[in-house]
């Protein structure tokens, strides 16, 4: 699990969060689905790309979170 930022850092920190959240805006306005995926099959293969990118979960955090919510 990656550390949290120093306080100092923070500010640098939710701005590179915001930029990279404003650059994937413009990028899906800029590249349109219609020209990327032109039929429904592209969908089960995106959704396998995205899971197998994201990779397992074993945060113990979300463990502890999770077993709290019973």
């Amino acid at each position: 699990m990656l550390a949290r930022p120093a306080p100092e850092r923070l500010t640098d920190f939710y701005l590179r969060f915001s930029v990279g959240g404003v650059m994937g805006g413009i990028l899906s306005v800029l590249v349109p689905p219609p020209l990327v995926c032109s039929s429904v099959i592209e969908y089960p293969h995106t959704c396998t790309a995205v899971t197998a990118r994201s990779g397992p979960t074993t945060d113990q955090t979300c463990s502890a979170w999770c077993a709290g919510r019973r």
